[in-house]
C-alpha cells in the first residue's frame, strides 16, 4: 500500500526500496515490541494468532474477555458479528501483492522476520490459493 502512495509522488522510487524500507520498518518495530514486552509481567499479556481469529473468532474473543476479566454477552457477540457481515473482508475487492514485486522473496523475510516467530512460537502462515 506504501506503493501505491509513494509512487504517485516520486519518480525515484523503486519498489525494491520499499519492500527493504518496510522490511526494515517491520523489523525494527518487532525488536521494540519484543523489548517493550520484556518489561511487562507475563500473565499481563495475551498473544492472538491471525488464524485463530480466522477460524474461530468467537473463541478467541471469549479468550480476550476472559483474561481481561469481563463478561461477554451474547448481545455482544451478536453485535460483533453484525459489523462483520456489514463489513466483510474483501467487499471492495482485495489488493494482491507479492513478495517478488518488492524484490523480496519468502526466503529474506523468514531471515529476518523468524526471531519474532520463534520467541512467541507463531506458527508459519501460508497463502492457499
Amino acid at each position: 500500500m506504501m506503493w501505491n502512495a509513494l509512487v504517485r509522488d516520486t519518480d525515484s522510487i523503486t519498489p525494491q526500496w520499499v519492500g527493504n524500507e518496510w522490511l526494515h520498518k517491520t523489523d525494527t518495530m518487532l525488536r521494540k515490541t519484543m523489548h517493550v514486552r520484556e518489561n511487562i509481567p507475563a500473565e499481563q499479556q495475551i498473544d492472538i494468532f491471525y488464524n485463530d481469529m480466522n477460524r474461530d473468532w468467537q473463541g478467541v474473543i471469549r479468550r480476550i474477555y476472559t483474561f481481561i476479566g469481563m463478561e461477554l454477552t451474547q448481545q455482544t457477540l451478536d453485535a460483533m458479528q453484525a459489523w462483520l457481515d456489514r463489513n466483510r473482508q474483501h467487499k471492495h475487492g482485495a489488493h494482491v501483492y507479492k513478495l517478488d514485486d518488492f524484490g523480496l522473496t519468502a526466503a529474506v523475510v523468514e531471515n529476518k522476520l523468524s526471531h519474532y516467530r520463534d520467541k512467541y512460537q507463531i506458527p508459519l502462515e501460508t497463502i492457499k490459493s
